[in-house]
């Protein structure tokens, strides 16, 4: 919770005793890996603030196939909002890839607080503009890069997270196979680059 607490004070433009308003709108949900916080084709009405954990997002195909576009980790955001810029397509899922648990903002918890703190909308839109500005960060990384590039350039921009990710998921990411990667670490492990995933 002090990690809501001290993500919300950096923005600058609550009060403590603001903050004390928003806290208690808050709704804790734990997801085990797999969980959906947002399947393909539904909207969930929520932000989360990750607490620990990580997520996936990414697009499912309409044969079914899933892509991993980018994660989300500790102390960042996820917006699937009707109504918002952020309102993900039909086919975009977001999905834990392992124990995660969410502060939830649901949709009726935000309307409350855009009447019981006059700035309360300023502060959203600036968390949206946040996730959004984040979310153009971290997309599915050039594919004019050669794999080998990607995958140590996911590892020096996402050393914190890069451990603790399915190989199939960071595969996917990466826009090649599992194969593909597994045969890159072993060729970088050589070089004595760290092998991150799992």
């Amino acid at each position: 919770m002090q990690e809501l607490v001290n993500y919300l004070l950096q923005l600058g433009q609550l009060s403590r005793q603001e903050i004390d308003l928003v806290i208690p709108t808050v709704i804790f949900r734990p997801l085990r890996n797999g969980d959906y916080f947002s399947p393909a084709g539904v909207t969930a009405n929520e932000a989360a603030f990750v607490l620990n954990g990580i997520l996936r997002l990414g697009t499912t195909s309409a044969t079914g196939q899933q892509t991993t576009d980018y994660f989300v980790a500790e102390n960042d955001v996820v917006i699937d909002l009707e109504g918002t810029p952020y309102q993900a397509p039909p086919s975009e899922y977001i999905q834990a890839v392992m124990k995660t648990d969410l502060a939830i903002f649901p949709a009726a918890g935000l309307k409350s607080l855009s009447a019981a703190i006059p700035g309360w909308d300023k502060v959203f839109n600036d968390i949206i503009a946040r996730t959004l500005l984040a979310k153009a960060g971290r997309i599915t990384p050039a594919v004019a890069e050669d794999a080998t590039t990607r995958y140590r350039n996911f590892l020096e921009n996402h050393s914190t997270i890069a451990a603790r990710i399915p190989l199939s998921h960071l595969a996917s990411y990466l826009g090649i196979t599992q194969q593909s990667l597994s045969r890159i670490r072993k060729q970088l492990a050589k070089r004595h680059f760290p092998p991150y995933g799992r």
